[in-house]
């Protein structure tokens, strides 16, 4: 593997260092000495981006996100079901690309309750941004509130379908959201929530 200078280590590179390392370990084993072994800096330079993995943790997140909303080409005159259709495929997008690592942050969640915690916490912040994107954030506080709680349920449903859904075009992983997605817009509809 090339040795990757200081100047070109941005904090998306290091995540995505730190996403190969936790693909063959696993997120317990994950220190922030074993990633800078992997990229091949000092353990100084490393901790200067992170400063210990809880911000490791959120450095994921953030990469997920800007994965995520970097190919944003929702169409704003698409229905709602679509345009957060195409907003949560997009995260899976991004989540497959480093498949190994998250099926195996997924898997030690239910183990690691502190993970838990935090990666929810997160999420909430995601599924905010997401909304926001796709032009669905125009609610009250309260109500804003609820729709963002709704969502990163059906996200987390969808999630872990994506976990089993080995297929490469996650034609099980759309299907389940697709279908996520219908009954929380009845639910949305019947309730006047959306």
């Amino acid at each position: 593997m090339p040795r990757l200078s200081k100047s070109s280590l941005s904090e998306s590179r290091l995540v995505e260092v730190a996403l190969r390392v936790i693909a063959r370990h696993g997120w317990s084993a994950v220190t922030l000495e074993e990633v800078a072994r992997e990229a091949k800096v000092s353990v100084d330079f490393v901790q200067r981006t992170f400063s210990d993995k809880g911000d490791l943790l959120c450095a994921v997140a953030r990469y997920v996100d800007g994965k995520s909303a970097g190919d944003d080409t929702t169409n704003p005159s698409a229905s709602a079901h679509d345009r957060l259709f195409d907003a949560l495929m997009a995260r899976f997008d991004a989540l497959q690309a480093h498949r190994e690592a998250f099926v195996s942050m997924i898997e030690e969640s239910r183990r690691d309750p502190q993970l838990l915690r935090t990666t929810v916490c997160l999420l909430r912040g995601s599924m905010g941004e997401t909304l926001r994107r796709v032009g669905l954030d125009r609610h009250d506080a309260a109500r804003q509130a609820l729709i963002t709680a709704a969502l990163e349920g059906l996200y987390l449903l969808a999630l872990r379908v994506w976990s089993r859904d080995e297929s490469a075009d996650m034609a099980k992983t759309m299907a389940a959201l697709d279908r996520y997605l219908s009954r929380a817009e009845k639910v949305a509809t019947a309730l006047r929530i959306a």
